[in-house]
């Protein structure tokens, strides 16, 4: 029932509930049936999105222009948590390697309007202390290194690290 109900919140239907589902079972047949029981409610239009953020780490003015959720358009919850792990890389990215984004809804039902607040908590900045290898019997250290984008003493950087990872 979770996934139906992300299913709905993609759809911009935040009131959205599905309960239980009903199984009926008949043993002679081997033949089940099952009954979701939705109240979907109404759809909602994104009115407004603000992130709270130190702009000494990022301005926040810079992040609105990438976000996915538009403004005017139907709320869409896979959008916005795209949107709040974009906002963790782009203060990650400063070094902030603990940071956490956090999101609130303010649902206007008269109006079937929501506003998206986005509360940044950057946490301390992280330097690179060592870069250690295990693991490669085949391949050189330094081969290996040069693909690691991240050297100790450098600050840390999501993007390096992912990017990093995945070479």
């Amino acid at each position: 029932s979770k996934r139906i109900n992300e299913l709905y919140y993609e759809k911009g239907y935040l009131d959205a509930q599905v309960k239980e589902p009903f199984l009926d079972i008949d043993f002679a047949s081997n033949q089940a049936k099952l009954d979701f029981f939705i109240k979907e409610g109404e759809k909602y239009t994104t009115s407004g999105i603000k992130i709270y953020l130190d702009s000494t780490i990022v301005d926040p003015e810079t992040i609105y222009p990438e976000l996915k959720l538009i403004v005017g358009n139907t709320f869409n919850i896979k959008k916005l948590r795209a949107d709040q792990d974009y906002i963790k890389t782009q203060v990650a990215n400063q070094g902030y390697a603990f940071a956490e984004v956090k999101f609130d809804l303010k649902k206007n039902e008269a109006e079937r309007k929501v506003d998206v607040v986005y509360s940044v908590i950057p946490g301390k900045k992280v330097y690179i202390n060592d870069v250690k290898i295990s693991g490669n019997t085949r391949t050189l250290d330094r081969v290996i290194r040069r693909n690691v984008f991240l050297a100790p003493g450098d600050l840390y950087n999501l993007t390096d690290f992912k990017d990093s990872t995945n070479k």
